[in-house]
């Protein structure tokens, strides 16, 4: 039997956004209905709806991955919808944030040495961390549809994804 955090990211990955036109017709689905459920219980495991909602501040450290460099980051949160992400990059400090209307960089590797309005393509990445709870809280009233794809052994601690 799967762990329930494998659920979760299996269904994750399933996530998509989708305009509500056809999403009643699909709810009735089994594979809706089952992924429904996988999500429902991992909400309910990390405290429920309401207790997500109670927390108004979030501040995360970490290091991202990309391109075979780690880049040491720190993305702050608040609700209802500010975020701002700083990377550290050989010494530099990229900056990327959301101040509940417009979504800015400094990007001194790209010349950009002041806050400047992101273009709207590079802004779609800010504005997902805006949305506070993630896409798993209430997916289907945020216009995201999830449907089970089945299950698959993984190593032991590490999550694997078949293409």
């Amino acid at each position: 039997m799967m762990s329930l955090e494998w659920r979760v990211l299996v269904v994750a990955v399933m996530l998509s956004t989708a305009g509500r036109a056809g999403y009643a017709e699909e709810a009735a689905s089994p594979k809706t209905r089952k992924a429904g459920e996988i999500i429902e219980k991992h909400v309910r495991a990390i405290g429920g709806v309401e207790k997500i909602r109670a927390i108004r501040t979030l501040r995360a450290n970490g290091r991202l991955a990309q391109g075979g460099l780690e880049l040491p980051f720190t993305l702050w949160m608040k609700r209802p919808n500010l975020c701002r992400m700083d990377l550290d990059l050989q010494g530099k400090s990229i900056v990327q944030a959301h101040d509940g209307k417009r979504t800015w960089w400094v990007n001194p590797l790209l010349g950009i040495a002041e806050p400047r309005e992101m273009p709207e393509d590079l802004a779609q990445s800010v504005l997902r961390w805006a949305d506070f709870e993630g896409p798993l809280v209430e997916y289907d009233k945020k216009g995201h549809r999830a449907e089970y794809e089945g299950e698959e052994k993984s190593e032991k601690g590490r999550f694997t994804r078949s293409s």
